[in-house]
């Protein structure tokens, strides 16, 4: 009877290892599909894993744990389940050549997108109004707005969230930095300027120090540091 009983206990602490390798495995393939992930698809829940489901769950404003809930999960099947209806074409009738009621010919599908080049194209730079809305520089002269970025972008490199170019330019990189610098600090991490986010950088007009208004009239000249993909939450 012991024994029955044991065995019945090893049998189902084996198909719950079973169930979470298959979970893991499979938010890997998602997370790898949406460029989140870029080990192997192993089941394995590594540290390459986890920095993955930190970077999505900070993409789509998540609590950051690191682990696969139930709100993760919920959200990395849903964004899985978009683009595979964005990758799966329409089926088009079939024109039979020869057929007695044949007027035309129907056009071939277009090819199936290839969504991984896609994914290693630049993203455009989001609108100056969009970044810094409610702020003393949401109607700022562009260079204003240019050496607040560019102090954005020095000051999160020292704290060690951002690894991309320093000139003054907001791109997808610098957004990503801003939502792990605001997750840490409990501010919303929607990777936007706002008033939250320049105060805790020290970028608002009247603070104490250098604020951007006080930054010399010079040409910003790019890093040649090139950007780091990974996890950057210490």
């Amino acid at each position: 009877m012991k024994r029955k009983i044991a065995t019945a206990i090893l049998a189902g602490a084996l198909a719950q290892l079973a169930l979470a390798d298959s979970t893991v495995q499979q938010a890997q393939e998602e997370l790898k599909a949406q460029g989140y992930y870029f080990g192997q698809i192993d089941g394995d829940k590594n540290a390459d894993t986890i920095a993955a489901i930190r970077r999505f769950q900070i993409r789509k404003g998540l609590q950051v744990t690191g682990e696969l809930d139930e709100e993760t999960l919920r959200a990395l099947h849903a964004d899985s389940a978009s683009s595979t209806a964005a990758t799966t074409p329409t089926p088009q009738p079939q024109n039979l050549e020869g057929s007695e009621n044949s007027t035309e010919r129907v056009a071939p599908a277009p090819p199936p997108r290839d969504l991984q080049a896609e994914r290693e194209q630049p993203a455009p730079a989001e609108s100056a109004a969009s970044i810094f809305r409610n702020t003393p520089y949401e109607m700022a002269p562009p260079e204003l707005q240019q050496r607040v970025i560019f102090g954005a972008q020095t000051l999160l490199r020292r704290r060690g969230f951002y690894k991309g170019e320093s000139d003054g330019v907001f791109r997808p990189n610098l957004e990503f930095s801003l939502r792990a610098f605001q997750s840490r600090l409990g501010i919303p991490p929607h990777g936007r300027l706002d008033m939250d986010t320049l105060a805790a950088l020290g970028l608002l007009p009247g603070q104490r120090g250098r604020t951007p208004m006080e930054i010399p009239h010079r040409r910003i000249v790019p890093s040649e540091e090139p950007p780091v993909r990974g996890e950057w939450i210490h």
